[in-house]
């Protein structure tokens, strides 16, 4: 019996042998990797550092940053001390999303130089706020873990600046828009991801209640109203009893917004019989439509108090609004021309266009 005992204590303390080895060997592994891919990204940038003002910078943040064309590398300017703090969150971050594996959240690998980061850039190929809302609806179904990733990751943590998208869509929508420029949508083999580019509004402390997280996620994913609220049941069900029927009528609001914003003008574009095989035909605005919008323009103008004290004092005779409405109808037959000569010329540039994403942002 005590032989027997023996046994079983050695055979479990060689087991628990076993498996300590194995984690420090998978540590070290994982160093020696993290440290390949930092030697990797400082020689990719390498050719840059003399010639950064030639380099595309992107057009949104408050720091400059540069992405050159010839490799997946982002460069990004931070101020003095600002850069050590982001490679800190950026750790942070990564520490949530292996700890509750959620691995459709991409945290981009990282490097200091000086004062700037060399960043891993992701494969994101969409960029504008349209072209990621088609990319969201067109794939619906490759985004459904990535959803619930950002149930849970926003849960454990805080991340503001997500949502509030200034840009010229905001007036369709009754709800915040994403930043897609801080949390950009990608597909990489075959899975939706979301990209968690900007971390610098992270923090570890998480003092927002799981309302607020599920409000975010279903700001980026109205579509998967029922995978959120299933996660977020795992997590606090009371909670989610109290506040489902309110996150419901913000996923509709929302689901609204966006098809506004792409719904339509893909709509538009059928009706016009324009598609990816030939994505560069000329629009023809039908002669009604023309004469309607004509008509809501000039009723606008002739409405508004301050253009009739400054540009007609004495009143406005009956003639004349038909002579704005004239002028009007002409401004959108020129409109139509520019456009179908835009369309000319982009032709020349892209031989062709992969998806209904990238053909109704171009």
């Amino acid at each position: 019996m005590a032989a027997g005992i023996g046994c079983s204590l050695s055979a479990k303390s060689a087991e628990e042998l076993n498996f300590a080895e194995h984690d420090v060997l998978s540590r070290k592994l994982a160093k020696s990797w993290n440290r390949y891919q930092e030697r990797s990204l400082l020689k990719k940038a390498e050719p840059y550092w003399k010639r950064l003002s030639e380099l595309p910078c992107a057009p949104n943040g408050k720091t400059p940053v540069w992405c050159p064309l010839e490799t997946a590398i982002v460069i990004k300017a931070c101020p003095p001390g600002i850069a050590l703090e982001r490679l800190k969150k950026m750790e942070n971050a990564r520490s949530v999303i292996r700890v509750h594996r959620l691995s459709h959240l991409a945290i981009p690998k990282a490097v200091l130089q000086g004062r700037y980061l060399v960043e891993q850039r992701l494969p994101i190929s969409l960029h504008t706020t349209k072209s990621q809302i088609g990319l969201y609806i067109e794939n619906q179904e490759k985004f459904t873990k990535a959803a619930r990733n950002l149930v849970v990751f926003l849960s454990q943590s805080s991340l503001d600046d997500i949502t509030g998208n200034h840009d010229i869509y905001a007036s369709l929508t009754a709800v915040e828009i994403p930043r897609y420029d801080n949390v950009p949508l990608y597909i990489e083999n075959n899975e939706g991801k979301i990209g968690l580019i900007d971390l610098e509004h992270f923090s570890l402390k998480c003092d927002s209640s799981l309302y607020k997280a599920c409000k975010l996620a279903v700001l980026m994913f109205p579509y998967h109203m029922k995978d959120i609220l299933d996660e977020a049941d795992k997590i606090n069900p009371a909670e989610m009893a109290r506040t489902s029927s309110e996150l419901k009528h913000l996923s509709e609001q929302t689901i609204e917004g966006f098809e506004h914003i792409y719904g339509d003008h893909k709509i538009f574009i059928a009706e016009q019989e324009i598609g990816l095989e030939n994505p560069f035909q000329g629009i023809k605005i039908a002669q009604d439509m023309s004469k309607t919008v004509a008509q809501i323009i000039t009723a606008r103008i002739f409405t508004n108090d301050r253009f009739k004290q400054e540009f007609f004092p004495d009143g406005m005779k009956e003639e004349t609004q038909s002579a704005v409405e004239a002028a009007v109808l002409l401004f959108i037959r020129d409109l139509e021309s520019f456009l179908n000569n835009d369309l000319t010329r982009l032709s020349r540039r892209y031989h062709s266009v992969g998806s209904f994403p990238e053909l109704l942002s171009a």
